[in-house]
Formats: C-alpha cells, sequence, structure tokens
C-alpha cells in the first residue's frame, strides 16, 4: 500500500485478520441496528493538514503501521 493512501474500514478489518492469522467471518450491518462512528466508510485524512500543524509526515503505510502496532503490543502483554 501507498503511504499516505486513504483507506476504508473494511479495509483495515480485512489488513488485521491477515496480519493476525485469525479467521473471522465479518458481518457489515447497515440500517438501524448499526453502530457508526463516522458517516463515511473511507478514511481521508488531510496529510497536508496534519503537517502544517504539527510538522508530522507519512512514513510508512497501513499494513506496515499495523504491524508495528500489532507487534508493539505483544510486547507489551508479554
Amino acid at each position: 500500500m501507498v503511504v499516505g493512501e486513504p483507506t476504508t474500514i473494511k479495509r483495515i478489518v480485512e489488513l488485521l485478520l491477515t496480519i493476525t492469522d485469525f479467521h473471522l467471518e465479518v458481518h457489515y450491518v447497515d440500517g438501524g441496528g448499526a453502530a457508526k462512528s463516522t458517516n463515511s466508510t473511507q478514511l481521508d485524512l488531510s496529510r497536508e493538514k496534519i503537517d502544517r500543524l504539527l510538522g508530522w509526515r507519512l512514513e510508512i503505510g497501513i499494513e506496515e503501521g499495523l504491524r508495528r502496532l500489532i507487534a508493539w503490543r505483544a510486547m507489551q502483554a508479554a
């Protein structure tokens, strides 16, 4: 995945399942019974704004970031 490429929640779930080798059937629910934290299915945050306000720049893509997060979390739990 390209660094800074917009992604979807579905893609993040797929990556997490792949990285963790966890076999889970994901059900996506629309409608009155769905819990939503956002109205968008795509996470398209402003890279320019975070750079301008905080001087922070992306260095890795979402897949590598998730891999590092999972590895870090496993070390914290040990």
